[in-house]
């Protein structure tokens, strides 16, 4: 069973647990940085990998902590979202179209005895118009919408013995996904909505009881929605793309320039040539 093990009861108060998920911070239609951006081909290291800061941060977790990552994807049709990423690109292009003013009576009957005025001139911006940034915001949209789309849902959950709980972790654990993220780009940020803290608004001391209840409930979904690979538990699901998830998701990348963590084992490999006898068919 999965995670049968980790288990958590607010009640005891051996266990301290932090957990959050990751939103986004725009229009999902808007792509994240994938490990494309990440490759530099005249640079000492060719290839950086988008995940090397949460690898090292994984590094330094102690034999008494928990942490998990985890990225719960499901399959969903073109339809449920190319079409509106196509809409993104097109207002990108055009700018965004005025919403409809709300009907009034009194607007009617004044536009009945007054006099029409000249058609305005239609804007004729097209994509050679555009600045060399949003001509890159619009091609980043439609690379996205050209491979195939999952809706995604990404946690962070991080548990220690309370006498060893560091509050510092968590903040290390977000701060790895800073670097997928830019000003013509899309990131992510923590769902303030399920993660287990609470700020008081009038009074520390009367809201307390309130701000405790809110905060274990939060711990005790967090960790349910983890067990169960729950798609919901908090915002909706966003769509990423396959190359997106690969960004997300895959084996740390080593070179021979890469310097590993210290408490990461990394084994080296190498190519070798097919054995000269190997069996060919035709198919």
């Amino acid at each position: 069973v999965y995670l049968e093990n980790f288990a958590y009861d607010p009640e005891n108060g051996v266990v301290e647990v932090w957990g959050t998920e990751l939103i986004q911070n725009t229009d999902q239609a808007l792509p994240i940085k994938t490990y494309r951006d990440f490759e530099h081909p005249t640079a000492k290291d060719k290839i950086v990998d988008p995940l090397k800061p949460l690898y090292e941060a994984m590094a330094k977790i102690a034999p008494h902590e928990f942490f998990a990552y985890q990225m719960v994807a499901l399959p969903i049709p073109d339809s449920d979202w190319k079409p509106k990423g196509e809409s993104k690109a097109a207002e990108l292009i055009e700018g965004p179209k005025a919403a409809p003013k709300p009907f009034s009576l009194w607007t009617l009957i004044k536009g009945i005895f007054k006099p029409a005025k000249p058609a305005a001139a239609k804007s004729d911006k097209n994509f050679s118009l555009l600045s060399d940034v949003e001509k890159d915001r619009v091609n980043r949209v439609l690379n996205k919408v050209g491979k195939s789309g999952y809706a995604c849902k990404l946690r962070l959950v991080y548990s220690a013995p309370k006498d060893k709980f560091e509050k510092s972790k968590p903040s290390l654990f977000l701060g790895a996904f800073k670097t997928l993220s830019s000003a013509n780009t899309n990131g992510f940020k923590s769902n303030a909505d399920v993660t287990p803290k609470l700020d008081y608004k009038l009074s520390e001391t009367l809201e307390k009881p309130y701000i405790d209840h809110v905060v274990a409930k939060r711990k005790a979904g967090i960790i349910k929605s983890l067990k169960g690979r729950s798609p919901g538990g908090g915002a909706k699901p966003y769509v990423l793309n396959v190359e997106e998830l690969a960004t997300l998701y895959h084996l740390p990348l080593v070179s021979e320039e890469t310097v590993s963590s210290p408490n990461v084992e990394m084994v080296s490999s190498k190519k070798s040539q097919p054995p000269a006898d190997l069996p060919i068919g035709e198919y």
